[in-house]
């Protein structure tokens, strides 16, 4: 599970890379085509826009891995190891189980969209769409991922906080 998880990392940082890379440079024509040719390239605008949206829901999942989401563990740190582990499974399966049930309808909403064409690339308005069920699959993976290592970590120490020995290379070390 390690180097899968590992390998779906790499994969997600290097097309959110390269969605970073296009977003600077369609906004850079932008600016360079208006202020200094002084005609602005239709496309830009368009391409920035969905392209920022495919980084935002990207960097969402990405957040879900380094749990940079909104977590208060005030109560967890609280509970015995065993509740502990309890609550961390439940919020873990809530967690991951959000993500994918939003994900249907987003799935449903880009299908309903792919008739309807942008108006100056003409591509199919289910592509932006899809950034939404693919960041939303990202924060669900991540998280199951996620509540999996700390529930084993559990396991073999008797605790619940995430200081030491990550499983996956590269996981945040909380502190």
């Amino acid at each position: 599970m390690q180097k899968v998880a590992l390998g779906v990392w790499r994969l997600v940082c290097v097309f959110a890379m390269l969605l970073l890379g296009m977003l600077v440079l369609s906004t850079l024509l932008q600016v360079l085509s208006r202020y200094v040719l002084r005609h602005p390239f239709d496309w830009t605008e368009e391409v920035a826009r969905y392209v920022f949206i495919w980084v935002a829901m990207i960097g969402a999942g990405m957040a879900a891995k380094d749990r940079a989401h909104f977590f208060v563990d005030l109560l967890l740190e609280r509970l015995s190891p065993e509740l502990g582990r309890y609550v961390t499974l439940g919020v873990g399966i809530v967690s991951t189980a959000f993500p994918l049930v939003v994900s249907w309808a987003a799935v449903e909403l880009a299908v309903s969209n792919q008739v309807q064409d942008s108006p100056v690339l003409t591509v199919p308005m289910s592509v932006p769409y899809l950034a939404i069920p693919v960041g939303l699959i990202l924060m669900a993976l991540f998280t199951l991922i996620d509540t999996w290592r700390i529930l084993r970590r559990t396991e073999r120490s008797g605790r619940t906080d995430a200081e030491e020995g990550d499983d996956i290379p590269g996981a945040p070390v909380q502190r």
